[in-house]
């Protein structure tokens, strides 16, 4: 059996929130990144129908970011864990990268 550990999506475009006037990004989910219960493994399950070459890169790059969340239904586990000692490391990265790839505690993520 396996576990989903993150979703996976990339950003379509923006748009401007009626209430706030703020830009907000739009999201399309396209995967997951499971973890295998036997061994410990990774492995990432995408949609069939993802297309990477849709996705508008970013200065002229041939790759695209796909970002990984924490999925909607662990994000309260997460979030009280992050009191732990332990979880220090990943809350550094987080920091360090600036919040690419790591947009864990973003209250605006859609799914």
């Amino acid at each position: 059996m396996a576990k989903k550990i993150r979703d996976l999506a990339v950003k379509v475009g923006s748009y401007t929130d009626r209430n706030s006037g703020q830009e907000k990004a739009r999201w399309e989910s396209v995967g997951a990144l499971m973890q295998n219960d036997e061994d410990q493994s990774y492995f990432i399950m995408l949609k069939k129908t993802f297309n990477p070459a849709g996705v508008s890169g970013q200065d002229g790059r041939e790759s695209i970011l796909i970002s990984a969340f924490i999925p909607q239904d662990q994000r309260e586990t997460h979030q009280s864990s992050q009191q732990n000692p332990s979880r220090q490391s990943e809350q550094s990265y987080a920091q360090q990268s600036g919040g690419h790839g790591s947009g864990f505690d973003d209250p605006n993520i859609p799914f």
